[in-house]
């Protein structure tokens, strides 16, 4: 019974902190668009801002830890022994601070020419979200345009329905001191697939 409450109590605690939901199928010779996305490269990165869930009841509890983030992304170009740059930023002015993050964490791509692969980020250290708090998570890669990775955009369109307070961005660079680019600030945007998953 003791084993038993222990596998309950791990189902209750973990839990997915933010989703846009995978892209869309590739495109096609039949003319199906496939979803959009932006390369993330030594000099273009790109970003997704999200909120950490409220706190609990109890004060005495942590925040959630990040258990690990999924991207998806187009690797049909990316040559071997590329690896994508991620960091967890907290917010300020909009923008991703990651002056304290300490510093970027590499992720290694090894399913390269596919057009959809799923890349996950196990973050090396321990990574408490503070409750109800706006973090971006950036990504870049040690490969150069146009054989570097493509992030795709989910399929999960943010509105003033399921995000009154627009706190789900997304931000893009195209050089390595352009200024950072929203996309699709308005209703029912979309950002780049990402899965947060914490415990």
């Amino acid at each position: 019974m003791r084993f038993l409450a222990g596998l309950v109590h791990a189902a209750v605690a973990s839990q997915v902190v933010f989703d846009s939901h995978d892209p869309l199928l590739p495109a096609d010779r039949k003319g199906n668009m496939g979803s959009f996305g932006e390369y993330v490269s030594k000099y273009r990165q790109a970003a997704v801002r999200f909120r950490s869930p409220k706190a609990v009841d109890d004060a005495c509890i942590e925040g959630p830890t990040i258990k690990n983030v999924t991207f998806t992304m187009d690797t049909v170009d990316v040559p071997p022994n590329t690896c994508l740059r991620v960091a967890l930023c907290p917010s300020v002015n909009d923008m991703p601070d990651c002056t304290k993050s300490g510093g970027a964490e590499l992720v290694s791509i090894s399913q390269l020419r596919q057009q959809r692969v799923k890349l996950h980020w196990i973050p090396s250290s321990t990574i408490v979200l503070d409750p109800s708090t706006l973090y971006w998570i950036t990504v870049s890669s040690t490969a150069e345009a146009p054989n570097a990775p493509i992030w795709l955009a989910g399929t999960k369109e943010f509105n003033t329905i399921d995000d009154p307070k627009g706190d789900v961005l997304a931000l893009f660079t195209k050089s390595q001191d352009a200024p950072r680019n929203g996309i699709n600030l308005g209703s029912n945007r979309e950002v780049f697939s990402m899965q947060v998953n914490a415990d």
